[in-house]
């Protein structure tokens, strides 16, 4: 099982339920996000 996570810039990651995100709440599995939750990504260079 894999959830397809979209971010706000339209790029997509899939990954496994249990997969941890940071939140401004703290780490979140991704089985828990919701859409309103904001979560940190590598900045592009």
């Amino acid at each position: 099982l894999l959830y397809e996570i979209e971010l706000a810039d339209g790029s997509t990651v899939r990954v496994t339920p249990e997969h941890p995100f940071l939140t401004i709440n703290g780490w979140k599995k991704a089985e828990n996000l919701s859409p309103d939750d904001y979560v940190a990504v590598p900045r592009k260079r």
